[in-house]
C-alpha cells in the first residue's frame, strides 16, 4: 500500500503534540509495515526531519513563499499535491486546513479537535469565521474524518451531523519508554503550557496557594503562544525561585524531566485527547487533571481531577492531598501497563494502515435482483467476505441483516409494466455510477445481471471513465430460457468483465468455447435457508408418506411439465397411498393441470412465501429436478444443505453431488413416459430398502465442498488481484 501524507503544516520549530501524533504515527508506519511505500509532502525546512523519520520514503518538498503560510500552504493542497498522487492509495491530511480540491483517491483528515465550536469565546471573531469556513470545507471534501477519542467522535457528531458517517475513532499514538529508570521525584511538571486553552495561569495561582508548604519546585515545559505570558504570571505571584519556565526542551531532556516528576498536572481547559496526562502515566507518574471529558477518557477516570477547570483553590488542594497521599507502585505500575496496551504507537499504526487498506480497497458488489434465494446467496458471500471494503447495493426488497453496507438502489421489479421497470433501472444506473464515483471504488462485481445490454453500456463507460475493474458472476452462462438477442448482450457484457466467475467446469468450459479466457471456477456455497426464514407452520398432515416434491416457479425448463404428466399417466404412482408429488409455486407454463381432488398429488398455483418453503423442504424425502436446461441449480443446494435425497436429470452438472455423495438418483430422459418409468422404478426400490441414512463423514464433505468461507476467499482473491 501507498501512503502520502501531508507534513506542509510543520516546519524546523516544534509543533507540539499536534506533530508528535504525526511523528509517532509514521515511526510505527516504518516499523510495522514494511511493504507500506509512504509519500511525504514537506517545506524544504522539514525535509531533514521526514527524512529522518521515514528514511526509505520519497520526500517531496517545496520552497517555502516569502507571503503568508496558510496562502501557500492552501495552494499546495489544492492545485500541487494532485500531480504526485500517481498510483498513490490513499492521502493523509494529519492536521486541519486539507485545501479546496476533491482528490481521486481517499482522503483522510485528522482535525485534533474542533476547540473553536466548544468554546467560541477563546477565539476572536476573526478566527472564528476563518475556522468555521475551512473546518467545514475539510469535513465536506474529505472522505473520512479520525477523532482521536469518544469526546472528540460525540464533538463532531454535536457540530457537524452531516458527516457522521464519515467519522472513524481512532486514539493518538503515544511511545511508551521502554526503560525507566530510578526516579528523583523532585518537581511537579506541566508541558505544552504555552496555550491559552491550557490554562496554565490556574495553576501557577493554586502553586502560589501551597508555595510556603510545598517543597518541591514547578518546572513548566512549552513555547509560549495565543499571548500567554508566562514569565509575567510567574513575577505577579513572585514565584520565581520556585518555578522554572523552560519553554522547548528536546527529546532527551524530556524524557529526564518526566523520569524526575513527582506528579504531572494538567489544568486544560479543553483536549480532544490529552497525551502528555498519557505520557506522564507511561512513565509511572501520578497525574492531577481537571475535569475535561477527554482527559477523564484517556486516563480511564482513574487519576486525581479537580473541578471546576478555574478554580486555583481547588487545584492546590489536590495537589496536597496527592503530597500527603502517594499512590503506591502498584498503582502506577496498572495504570502504565492500561495505557501501553490502549496508546501503543506501533499498536495505534496498525490501526491505520488496517484503516487505509480498508479505505483503499473499495468494492462495490451489485445484485439488482436481490430478493429471495438470490439475496440469501448475497448475504451468505458477503458475510464470508467482511474482511474487505464492500459496498452492496441490492433491491428494495432485500429483507435480510443487514451486516453489510448496503443500499438499496433497485426497485423496478415492483412495475408491471416494461418502459417503467427500463426506466426505474437505468435511474438506479445513474445512481449507482454517483455512488461509484463518490467512494472512488476500484472494482465492480455484478451478479444477476437484469438488462444485460444496459448493463454492458454503464460497464463500459465506468471503466472508459473511471477506470474501474469489473468481475461478473455467471451463474447459468447462458439461461436456460434465452432467445438469441439476450444471449448476444450477455456474451457483450461478458467481453468487458476483467474476470468472470462460474461455478462449474461445464460452464467455464463454455465460455472458453465463446473467446472467454479470463474465467475462475468458484462453488456455490449452500443455501441453507433455515438460518433466514424459519419454517412457519401449515397445514398438512404426513402421515409417513414419502414425499417428492418439486417447489418454486414452475417452467418448461425445469420439466414441471413432463414431472406432473409422468406421475398422473402412471397407475402405480397415483393409486399408492404411501406416496404423495408435492408442486407448489407460480405457475408460468402454458400447461394447466387438472389434478383431481383425492389424488396423491398437491398442486398449487400460487408464490411460495420463504418461510413456507423451508417447512415443504423440511416436510420433503426427495427433491426431484427433471431439468430440461441448467447449470447449477440454487433448489438443489439449498435441499443438498437439509441433507435431502435428490432425483436429477444429467444435465449441466446437476448429476455431479449425487454421484458424488450416493444422495439419490440420475435419470437421463425428457420423455413423459421416459420418466414415468424411472420414477415407478426409484419408488419401488424406496420402498424395499428405504433412503438411505447420511453419514456424517458425507454431510462434513458435503460442508467443505460447498463452504461459503472458501468461495469468500476465492473471491477475494480476485479481488485482491485487481486492486
Amino acid at each position: 500500500m501507498k501512503i502520502a501524507i501531508d507534513l506542509t503544516s510543520f516546519n524546523k520549530e516544534f509543533r507540539g503534540g499536534k506533530e508528535q501524533v504525526v511523528c509517532n504515527l509514521i515511526t510505527g508506519f516504518t516499523s510495522q509495515s514494511p511493504q507500506t511505500e509512504l509519500v511525504i509532502f514537506c517545506y524544504e525546512d522539514y525535509e531533514k526531519k521526514a527524512k529522518k523519520l521515514a528514511k526509505k520514503a520519497t520526500i517531496i518538498s517545496f520552497k517555502r513563499w516569502k507571503i503568508k503560510k496558510l496562502i501557500q500552504d492552501m495552494y499546495l493542497r489544492t492545485f500541487i499535491m494532485k500531480k504526485y498522487l500517481d498510483n498513490v492509495d490513499v492521502l493523509f491530511f494529519p492536521i486541519y486546513y486539507t485545501g479546496f480540491h476533491k482528490f481521486s483517491i481517499p482522503t483522510i483528515v485528522l482535525p485534533h479537535d474542533i476547540h473553536f465550536k466548544s468554546h467560541p469565546s477563546s477565539f476572536d471573531v476573526l478566527t472564528r469565521i476563518k475556522e468555521s469556513i475551512l473546518y467545514k470545507t475539510d469535513f465536506s471534501l474529505r472522505d473520512h474524518i479520525i477523532a482521536i477519542s469518544d469526546f472528540d467522535y460525540k464533538e463532531m457528531i454535536k457540530f457537524y451531523p452531516a458527516y457522521t458517517e464519515k467519522i472513524t475513532k481512532i486514539y493518538n499514538p503515544i511511545v511508551a519508554p521502554k526503560t525507566i529508570r530510578q526516579s528523583k521525584r523532585k518537581h511537579l511538571l506541566a508541558i505544552n503550557v504555552g496555550f491559552a486553552h491550557k490554562n496554565i495561569k490556574t495553576l501557577i495561582k493554586a502553586y502560589s496557594l501551597i508555595k510556603d508548604t510545598c517543597s518541591l519546585p514547578l518546572i513548566l515545559v512549552g513555547k509560549s503562544y495565543d499571548d500567554v505570558n508566562i514569565n509575567e504570571m510567574i513575577k505577579k505571584y513572585e514565584l520565581q525561585e520556585h518555578i522554572t519556565y523552560m519553554g522547548y526542551v528536546d527529546d532527551e531532556q524530556l524524557k529526564q524531566l518526566f523520569i524526575d516528576a513527582y506528579a504531572y498536572i494538567t489544568p486544560s481547559i479543553y483536549e480532544g485527547f490529552g497525551m502528555t496526562a498519557v505520557e506522564a502515566m507511561l512513565y509511572k507518574v501520578p497525574v492531577i487533571s481537571s475535569k475535561q471529558e477527554a482527559l477523564v477518557e484517556v486516563t480511564f477516570n482513574n487519576v486525581a481531577y479537580y473541578e471546576p477547570y478555574n478554580d486555583a483553590k481547588a487545584l492546590a488542594k489536590e495537589i496536597t492531598k496527592l503530597i500527603r497521599h502517594y499512590p503506591d507502585d502498584i498503582y502506577l505500575a496498572t495504570l502504565k501497563e492500561k495505557a501501553t496496551k490502549i496508546y501503543h504507537f506501533e499498536k495505534i499504526a496498525i490501526e491505520y494502515l488496517k484503516f487505509f487498506e480498508k479505505i483503499s480497497q473499495q468494492i462495490i458488489y451489485v445484485d439488482p435482483m436481490s430478493y429471495h434465494n438470490l439475496a440469501l446467496y448475497d448475504h451468505s458471500l458477503l458475510s464470508a467476505m467482511s474482511l474487505m471494503n464492500i459496498i452492496y447495493v441490492g433491491n428494495q426488497n432485500y429483507n435480510l441483516a443487514n451486516n453489510h453496507q448496503i443500499k438499496r438502489l433497485y426497485n423496478y421489479s415492483k412495475y408491471s409494466l416494461t418502459i417503467r421497470k427500463v426506466s426505474s433501472y437505468l435511474s438506479s444506473q445513474r445512481k449507482l455510477y454517483k455512488l461509484i464515483k463518490k467512494h472512488h471504488i476500484k472494482v465492480i462485481h455484478l451478479q444477476w445481471s437484469r438488462m444485460a445490454f444496459f448493463d454492458y453500456l454503464f460497464i463500459k463507460l465506468m471503466k472508459r471513465k473511471l477506470h474501474i475493474k469489473f468481475v461478473y458472476t455467471s451463474h447459468d452462462t447462458f439461461s436456460h430460457n434465452f432467445e438469441k438477442s439476450k444471449k448476444k448482450a450477455y456474451l457483450k457484457l461478458m467481453g468487458v468483465a476483467n474476470r468472470i466467475i462460474v461455478h462449474t467446469n461445464k460452464s467455464a468450459n463454455i465460455l472458453e468455447t465463446h473467446g472467454y479466457h479470463q474465467v475462475t471456477v468458484i462453488n456455490h456455497g449452500l443455501l441453507d435457508i433455515r438460518k433466514m426464514y424459519p419454517p412457519e407452520p401449515i397445514d398438512y398432515n404426513k402421515d409417513n408418506r414419502i414425499v417428492f416434491s418439486l417447489l418454486g416457479y414452475m417452467e418448461e425448463y425445469k420439466g414441471t411439465d413432463l414431472l406432473i404428466k409422468a406421475w398422473m399417466t402412471s397407475k402405480k404412482l397415483m393409486s399408492n397411498k404411501r406416496i404423495q408429488l408435492v408442486v407448489i409455486g407460480r405457475n408460468k407454463m402454458e400447461y394447466q393441470p387438472v389434478i383431481s381432488v383425492n389424488s396423491n398429488i398437491i398442486f398449487k398455483d400460487t408464490l411460495l412465501n420463504d418461510y413456507a418453503f423451508t417447512r415443504w423442504m423440511e416436510i420433503s424425502d426427495v427433491v426431484v429436478l427433471p431439468y430440461q436446461k441448467i447449470s447449477q441449480s440454487g433448489l438443489l443446494l439449498t435441499a443438498l444443505s437439509m441433507n435431502k435425497h435428490f432425483i436429477v436429470n444429467d444435465v449441466g452438472e446437476m448429476a455431479i453431488p449425487i454421484k458424488k455423495y450416493q444422495l439419490g438418483w440420475v435419470i437421463k430422459e425428457n420423455s413423459v413416459k421416459g420418466l414415468q418409468i424411472q420414477l415407478e422404478r426409484i419408488v419401488k426400490d424406496i420402498e424395499k430398502n428405504g433412503l438411505p441414512a447420511i453419514s456424517e463423514k458425507t454431510l462434513n464433505k458435503i460442508e467443505n465442498d460447498y463452504s461459503w468461507k472458501v468461495s469468500g476467499e476465492k473471491t477475494m482473491e480476485i479481488y485482491r488481484k485487481l486492486l
